[in-house]
């Protein structure tokens, strides 16, 4: 009976182990989050697979999930009375002036045996030209292969990069706030940099 019972409590703790890790992470964090907020691994290009096929990614465990598909919530349609309304006021326009962008980039390459990474984060007037300053301050020096992987109008962005002191590996991480993103950067062991990055009005 005793043997019994501690097959029951080792079959309950895997399936435990294993349902910790199933979900539809684009379903938890909200449409408006992307596989470009998770840390660079085994999880983040098969996210990025299943988001280029226009799926949802599901994890399973901890280095790997499923694409499935995208789930939406039917829109509620409410009938009403038709009413007398006044005329909308006309709408905002933001000038150059008023509008600012902040993008952040980053690359994972190597040269010869070595592994590298590398972010640039940038502002400008123009959506484009935050992108491209943001591309060139993570490409200068000749480094390749340098992406955008953020852009915002408001808030804060900061990016950083680490390295596991036993295993060698790179990750770079993004976010809202520098300890956001240091403490993500770290968690696992990994020795990170500073952060950098800047907030907008």
């Amino acid at each position: 009976m005793r043997s019994v019972l501690l097959l029951l409590g080792a079959l309950v703790a895997l399936a435990a182990a294993s349902s910790a890790y199933a979900e539809n992470l684009h379903q938890r964090n909200g449409r408006g989050w992307s596989c470009a907020q998770m840390s660079y691994g085994p999880s983040y290009e098969a996210c990025l697979k299943c988001e280029n096929q226009n799926q949802d990614y599901d994890q399973q465990s901890a280095t790997g999930g499923v694409c499935v598909p995208q789930v939406r919530q039917p829109q509620q349609t409410y009938q009403s009375q038709p009413v007398r309304q006044s005329p909308p006021p006309p709408p905002h326009v933001d000038t150059p002036s008023s509008l600012m962008y902040g993008a952040v980039a980053a690359t994972l390459y190597e040269t010869g045996s070595n592994s590298y990474v590398r972010v640039g984060v940038a502002t400008n007037v123009s959506k484009v030209a935050a992108q491209q300053r943001a591309l060139n301050e993570c490409g200068k020096d000749g480094v390749p292969q340098c992406r955008i992987i953020s852009t915002w109008t408001s808030g804060c962005g900061h990016a950083t990069t680490g390295k596991h002191p036993v295993t060698g590996t790179l990750r770079w991480t993004s976010g809202t706030t520098a300890s956001e993103v240091l403490a993500r950067c770290q968690s696992g062991g990994y020795v990170c940099n500073r952060p950098v990055g800047f907030c907008l009005n």
